[in-house]
């Protein structure tokens, strides 16, 4: 994960946040100094590490875990293959799907099929 080594809201300094709450310091005051809501340190962070321990302070992955409108393989490897085969661009590719194999995608989901 790449932080800036100066934020206040790293897995180390959520660590420390976390230990001087657990020594007995007010949340509200230590969120004040820290320059963040008592809220996100309360609510987020020490619960996270109450719950967790040092796994819990690491930024959870903002990715979807399922993906249920995800475009099939099989029709991503015919849009690939298509653009290999043709290079025509993304609008292109969604209309000559629709005309040769009677599959509708939309052009920016026919470009994002297209593998660098």
């Amino acid at each position: 994960m790449t932080v800036h080594a100066n934020a206040p809201l790293t897995p180390e300094g959520r660590l420390r946040l976390c230990l001087r709450v657990d020594a007995g310091r007010p949340i509200a005051h230590i969120a004040a100094e820290a320059g963040i809501s008592r809220r996100c340190l309360a609510a987020k962070w020490h619960a996270r590490w109450r719950t967790h321990g040092e796994d819990g302070l690491l930024a959870p992955s903002s990715r979807p875990s399922a993906g249920p409108t995800r475009t099939s393989e099989g029709i991503a490897d015919l849009v690939e293959a298509l653009r290999r085969q043709t290079r025509y661009g993304p609008a292109r590719l969604a209309a000559e799907l629709e005309r040769l194999h009677v599959v509708t995608v939309a052009p920016a989901t026919a470009s994002s099929c297209v593998a660098a």
